[in-house]
């Protein structure tokens, strides 16, 4: 597992998260759909 593999499913309080939390769970959200895509594709 590398590190950050969770931040797609960050449950915490608004109040607890960053903008780069925020930005990281953007990112492995569209990382998991490219991927999704590609392999569904296939």
């Amino acid at each position: 597992m590398y590190p950050g593999i969770g931040r797609g499913f960050d449950f915490r309080p608004v109040h607890v998260r960053t903008f780069a939390d925020d930005l990281a769970t953007k990112d492995a959200n569209q990382r998991t759909a490219a991927f999704v895509r590609k392999h569904l594709q296939e």
